[in-house]
């Protein structure tokens, strides 16, 4: 559902406290886990949940909840509370405003947008993550949160100001499709047929949304996938390949080395 251009999402400059979903493989039926970062955000009243090791946590106002790549959480929508859940996504950064009462979810709003760049904030996300993995003190850890929901404040408001403006609408659906398809042979023309529009049309909502190209854009998001599921350490390099879309594993040794400036097997030594 396409949020109306007059809602514009906003969440404190400041949290109280930020804690972190551990790792764990019992996972429940029901709990969320996706291959990219997540962080919940309480706005008002309460927000209770399970993760691993723990099976009725809460969060107040202006306290959130850190929940790293391919670690799972479990809402409990049970009492009064409006919570903002953002979704680090390779192409694109999910907003999902849930507004619940006990008896449950009364309202969602949801948005999402997409950034030329994202140097930035995929360098806060990885110090984020590695703070969480290390241990790391909980002021550290708030510190660390403030600064990262200033950045993606500046980057909501910059960017949904010009997708708005530029009926950004078809361009995050296109966006959307491609990251949940990284895995098949996406070319331009399958993405063209897939929305009605041309292969011209197509590139040129790439040019003025993003500054680059369909390519391009397939590419970075192929291998920020890559570099999540190498983070985790499960996968071969085989099925890593064939998760992002590539069919010979050794093009894809190359191209990883060739952005990275690392193999993608030193590169996973790192997180392991």
């Amino acid at each position: 559902m396409a949020p109306h251009p007059s809602f514009r999402l906003s969440w404190p400059s400041t949290l109280a406290r930020l804690s972190h979903a551990p790792a764990g493989k019992h996972m429940p039926a029901g709990a969320y886990q996706v291959h990219f970062p997540r962080l919940d955000l309480v706005l008002s009243n309460r927000y209770h949940y399970s993760h691993e090791g723990c099976e009725n946590a809460c969060l107040s106002a202006q306290e959130a909840l850190f929940i790293p790549a391919e670690h799972w959480t479990l809402p409990n929508w049970c009492a009064n509370g409006e919570v903002l859940h953002i979704l680090f996504d390779y192409a694109r950064i999910g907003f999902s405003l849930v507004r619940s009462g006990p008896q449950g979810v009364i309202s969602t709003h949801k948005e999402s947008m997409v950034l030329a760049q994202r140097g930035s904030l995929n360098g806060m996300l990885d110090v984020m993550a590695g703070l969480c993995r290390d241990g790391a003190a909980p002021e550290a850890l708030r510190f660390q949160g403030q600064a990262l929901l200033a950045l993606l404040q500046a980057l909501y408001d910059e960017a949904r100001d010009s997708q708005w403006q530029q009926g950004g609408n078809q361009f995050r659906a296109i966006c959307l499709y491609i990251s949940e398809h990284l895995y098949a042979p996406l070319t331009r023309e399958d993405v063209s047929l897939r929305f009605g529009i041309s292969t011209t049309h197509l590139s040129r909502l790439f040019r003025q949304h993003l500054g680059h190209g369909f390519c391009e854009f397939l590419a970075h998001a192929r291998l920020d996938l890559a570099k999540a599921l190498l983070r985790q350490g499960q996968l071969p390099l085989s099925a890593v390949a064939a998760r992002c879309g590539y069919v010979d594993v050794n093009y894809f040794h190359r191209v990883f080395k060739q952005r990275f400036a690392i193999t993608p097997c030193a590169y996973r030594r790192e997180f392991t």
